[in-house]
């Protein structure tokens, strides 16, 4: 009767029920099978297929000026193609969902992520250079200023940028980027990263902006602050 009671227990109910569909490979969603026309020569291409629901995917890509590749240049930390491993700065993208992007704006391919739901298939060229493993960052800081991604021109993808108000806290993620770090809100339950100027990219922009205020030194002669 006490085993009785004990497996009737909604939480063993729920572990039997798990360990069953684990036991059975009852996996979801099912994903599509192998394209069959790769080219045996193609030693390097890899075929990846990573489950993206309403989340974006954690990378931004830029395109090659000289030779016109599409390459991968960031990895947001905590983003679906962080917490995969499989795809990495420096690759080279070749499909998506079989659709081929050589010939395509960026801003083309990332319209067709955003449209993609479910299993999405890449295929990609293995970029030479191998990233380093990095460490989720330790380093917090208080911000100064207002920021908003939408109304800054410099910022390299406005989708993937972090807003912030004077005063919150935000946990730096990475600083491989001399220029945008990667950074979230204390506590946030959210895993990925957002890009946020770099204090040395900040302080640069403000020390531009401060000729136009020298023009009258006496009125400002003892402020310090972001603005």
């Amino acid at each position: 009767r006490e085993l009785l009671k004990l497996l009737s227990k909604p939480s063993v109910k729920a572990l039997l029920s798990v360990h069953d569909t684990v036991a059975q490979k009852n996996y979801d969603p099912v994903l599509p099978p192998m394209p069959e026309d790769i080219d045996d020569e193609e030693d390097s291409v890899k075929i990846i297929r990573l489950v993206k629901n309403r989340e974006p995917l954690g990378a931004t890509i830029k395109k090659d000026e000289h030779t016109g590749a599409i390459t991968v240049a960031r990895i947001m930390r905590g983003g679906a193609a962080d917490r995969s491993g499989l795809i990495h700065v420096g690759d080279e993208l070749r499909e998506v969902n079989g659709i081929p992007v050589e010939d395509k704006r960026p801003e083309e391919i990332i319209q067709i992520l955003a449209q993609s739901q479910g299993a999405i298939t890449f295929k990609i060229i293995p970029g030479i250079k191998e990233e380093t493993p990095s460490k989720e960052g330790k380093m917090f800081i208080k911000a100064l200023f207002d920021y908003n991604p939408n109304e800054d021109k410099a910022i390299p993808c406005r989708e993937a940028g972090l807003s912030f108000k004077k005063g919150d806290i935000l946990q730096i993620m990475s600083q491989d980027d001399a220029t945008w770090w990667q950074a979230k809100h204390e506590g946030d339950a959210n895993p990925r990263a957002g890009l946020i100027p770099s204090k040395h990219f900040q302080e640069r922009r403000l020390a531009l902006r401060r000729p136009e205020i020298l023009v009258q030194p006496l009125k400002v002669s003892n402020r310090k602050s972001y603005e």
